[in-house]
């Protein structure tokens, strides 16, 4: 009878087996998550900074009489190119031109040698509140056939005063000129001081008035 019940219960565990089926096997963890869950993320490595180019200075101011320029036109021209650009009152320190007059006079800076310029700054008389309007002209050479616009304000929408600055197209230039066309107060066109560079990355000016470009 023993032997029976023994049987009897062996049999009904292995049918429960059968209905139940295999154990589920246990689950194992990502390697990576375990990582993670023992210890920090790591940070990303820093990334170097971009390199800056490397801003290229100005050459020298090539329309200066101490570098070969000789100026002309109006009256006292050599003020043009003398370096002297704060030193100047209502009768002194500058050039002078009558833009009334048929036709009406320019004056010119030729430099040395043709440079490649690319900027022509120049500092109007301002110590007033008068305002002007002109035209400037750039030449490759001697040739007068060889004149061409590069900064047009003569129309009435320019009130320009003291600096000026005409950005132009690198290029070689040996003659500029300024021809005044309008001041408000007198028939006289008045210029402190101009200037020829070759400066791709500008000028650090700290002062000058260039609101007029």
């Amino acid at each position: 009878r023993e032997l029976l019940a023994t049987l009897g219960f062996l049999c009904a565990g292995f049918a429960a087996g059968l209905l139940m089926g295999p154990a589920p096997a246990p689950v194992e963890a990502e390697p990576d998550a375990v990582a993670f869950l023992s210890e920090d993320k790591p940070e990303a490595a820093p990334q170097p900074a971009p390199a800056r180019r490397k801003r290229r200075a100005p050459s020298p101011n090539f329309g200066l009489a101490a570098q070969g320029a000789v100026a002309s036109g109006g009256q006292h021209p050599e003020l043009l190119i003398d370096g002297n650009s704060t030193q100047y009152d209502g009768g002194n320190g500058f050039a002078q031109a009558d833009w009334q007059a048929q036709p009406a006079q320019a004056l010119v800076v030729t430099l040395k040698d043709a440079q490649p310029l690319n900027l022509v700054r120049f500092k109007l008389w301002d110590q007033d509140a008068r305002f002007y309007r002109y035209k400037l002209d750039v030449c490759p050479d001697l040739d007068d056939s060889r004149w061409k616009p590069a900064t047009d304000r003569s129309a009435a929408a320019f009130n320009c005063r003291s600096w000026q600055e005409a950005v132009l197209p690198t290029q070689a230039v040996r003659r500029i000129r300024v021809t005044g066309t309008f001041n408000s107060a007198n028939n006289g066109f008045h210029i402190v001081e101009l200037e020829a560079y070759d400066a791709p990355d500008g000028l650090d000016t700290a002062g000058p008035n260039l609101t007029d470009f």
